[in-house]
């Protein structure tokens, strides 16, 4: 995340963090939850979290590799 936010592509609010609105294509944080708002009272579509029947290995030597 610190280097999101060092990019200005997230801003970090204390504990929190959110996406720029520049980014998402809003003129600002205000028109940016307007539209959250909108989208979550039409139902926002289910965020599908892939099932593991064990946990997945780690990066790094000998687990999952990363490119």
């Amino acid at each position: 995340m610190g280097l999101l936010v060092e990019r200005g592509l997230v801003l970090r609010r204390g504990n929190r963090y959110a996406l720029n609105p520049a980014i998402a294509g809003y003129s600002s944080e205000t028109e940016l939850r307007d539209e959250l708002g909108k989208a979550v009272q039409q139902g926002l579509p289910p965020i599908h979290v892939p099932e593991y029947a064990s946990r997945p290995p780690k990066t790094g030597k000998g687990g999952l590799q990363v490119a």
